[in-house]
């Protein structure tokens, strides 16, 4: 006489543990690949909307020291305030040029 009752008992451990090792593999490449996927996808996107807004930012400072240059020093001159805020652009480029002096040489680019 057959055993049907032992066989059909094997056949759900059979599939209960074929459902425990991919639930296992899932949660092995969740946590080896998915998570820092999403990590790394996240610093992306948090990193380009702090440089927009920081673009952003720079160019309203920019522009509010125009008007106020314009309204309060220099009433009606604004070439003056264009000169000025050139001037001081240049001067954080010269800056920024000597502060790149050293890197420049390792990587044996010439000025």
């Amino acid at each position: 006489m057959a055993d049907y009752h032992g066989e059909a008992e094997g056949q759900r451990d059979l599939a209960a543990r074929a459902a425990e090792w991919v639930d296992e593999i899932a949660k092995f490449l969740q946590s080896k690949a998915v998570s820092p996927l999403f990590w790394v996808a996240r610093a992306i996107i948090f990193g380009l909307l702090g440089l927009a807004l920081a673009v952003v930012a720079g160019v309203l400072a920019v522009d509010a020291l125009v008007k106020l240059l314009d309204a309060y020093l220099f009433a009606g001159r604004v070439w003056i305030t264009y000169f000025v805020i050139g001037g001081l652009a240049l001067l954080l480029s010269l800056y920024a040029w000597r502060k790149m002096g050293k890197y420049r040489l390792v990587t044996g680019a010439s000025a």
